[in-house]
């Protein structure tokens, strides 16, 4: 199947050059809220759980709350049974893994990142990939049981 993409009704923003094809140990570029939001709701980016909601609409809600306490978790347990996107996403890329969550965070002014997989090589790739970035020390890694977890922007 081929999607053809309209182009986007406002200016093109990025948070720096491509790096899907060319992972770089190298720190993201800072990205504020709002410039965030706005590329967010410019390519509809939308949650793959039940619900589908738009990932600008979660992060708005957690930014509205202004808790203090904001962690980002990045749930790659995949309780998809056939499914093996996301520990192929955190063995093939951890960089790019590693870009988003950090990038969510900085914009949110998060406490804290963890990444929860259920995969130990998976696990073992974005280890070896926060090592070589400065930005990505404080990242904290979590092996779970592989149970569904579950999380609620509150």
């Amino acid at each position: 199947m081929t999607a053809v993409l309209r182009p986007p009704r406002t200016a093109a923003w990025s948070i720096g050059a491509p790096r899907l094809l060319a992972p770089s140990a190298t720190p993201c570029p800072a990205v504020d809220l709002p410039r965030l939001l706005g590329l967010l709701d410019t390519v509809h980016l939308r949650g793959r759980g039940g619900a589908g909601v738009l990932t600008a609409d979660r992060l708005r809600a957690v930014a509205a709350a202004g808790d203090r306490r904001t962690a980002v978790v990045l749930n790659a347990v995949e309780s998809e049974p056939a499914s093996a996107k996301d520990r192929t996403l955190l063995q093939l890329n951890p960089h790019l893994v590693l870009d988003g969550a950090l990038a969510v965070a900085g914009a949110l002014g998060a406490r804290s990142v963890t990444v929860a997989a259920k995969d130990r090589a998976a696990l073992t790739c974005v280890d070896a990939a926060i090592r070589v970035r400065p930005d990505a020390r404080g990242v904290r890694l979590h092996l779970t049981s592989g149970a569904y977890v579950e999380g609620e922007a509150r």
